[in-house]
């Protein structure tokens, strides 16, 4: 009698254990990658994408498992992994979130139009993550931003807002294991867009985008301000030695463009 409890107890453990044990999470984030390959399409130099919203929408079962699967990560798992896998996990949530925000509502001309005059998009509390039906807002600025936990303003080349005027969308994941040369390229891509992002030497005048003013305590946290950021990413810019040589010891002007708020489609 107690041996066939004994089977039946491992049977039992077997059939629920294991299948939990499985399924711990992706870390490749593969079938994001997969809708972003399908989905996502990168300008020739990479520095923008456009994604195709009506492709993307009849995947919608691909998402939903996507979102399914980090739905279901616990605070408790969350805080068990390194870092760079958290990093690359709220990366990977927000960029997701806000193309299932787009899906729902296209078409439309703009991810502004989504909101309202007294609850804007990124107010709009529909994303189960980590316990919480969150917002955007409370991804990036309460999660990915807060302060003391990973200080990484490369990361604003990597969210992205489903406009034109935001750095571009990758056509892949971002994992832990690639993390810091992804956000490394994606930077750079971005300050080599010549559409957002230019410095004019005669005048000694940099024209970038309002992201670096509304992220500007990040970057200034980190490089100490937005003339030793650019000086960093000086090839992106295609700043010569003598303008580099200018910039640190005469600073530079700084002027920000608009930013423009069409959607990213195709």
């Amino acid at each position: 009698m107690k041996k066939h409890f004994l089977q039946l107890w491992c049977l039992v453990f077997w059939l629920y254990a294991v299948p939990l044990h499985a399924a711990t999470f992706d870390h490749e984030h593969g079938l994001l990658d997969i809708l972003l390959k399908k989905h996502v399409i990168m300008s020739a130099d990479k520095t923008s994408s456009r994604v195709d919203y009506q492709t993307l929408a009849k995947d919608r079962g691909l998402m939903k498992a996507y979102l399914s699967a980090i739905s279901s990560v616990s605070q408790e798992e969350f805080d068990r992994w390194n870092r760079k896998e958290q990093l690359a996990f709220l990366i990977n949530a927000y960029n997701a979130y806000t193309l299932d925000l787009v899906v729902r509502h296209y078409p439309v001309k703009s991810v502004r139009n989504i909101g309202s005059f007294f609850r804007k998009t990124w107010s709009i509390r529909f994303a189960d993550l980590l316990g919480q039906k969150r917002t955007l807002d409370e991804i990036e600025h309460g999660m990915i931003r807060k302060k003391g936990v990973y200080n990484e303003p490369r990361v604003h080349a990597a969210l992205v807002f489903a406009a034109v005027g935001s750095p571009a969308l990758r056509n892949e994941v971002y994992t832990a294991e690639k993390l810091d040369g992804q956000l490394a390229q994606a930077m750079s891509l971005f300050l080599s867009d010549r559409a957002r992002n230019r410095f004019d030497g005669r005048l000694g005048r940099f024209h970038v985008s309002p992201l670096f003013r509304w992220k500007g305590d990040d970057f200034k946290a980190k490089f100490g301000s937005l003339g030793n950021l650019f000086i960093t990413y000086a090839g992106a810019l295609a700043l010569s030695e003598d303008d580099v040589a200018a910039i640190k010891k005469e600073g530079t002007i700084i002027e920000f463009e608009n930013f423009d708020w069409s959607l990213n489609d195709r």
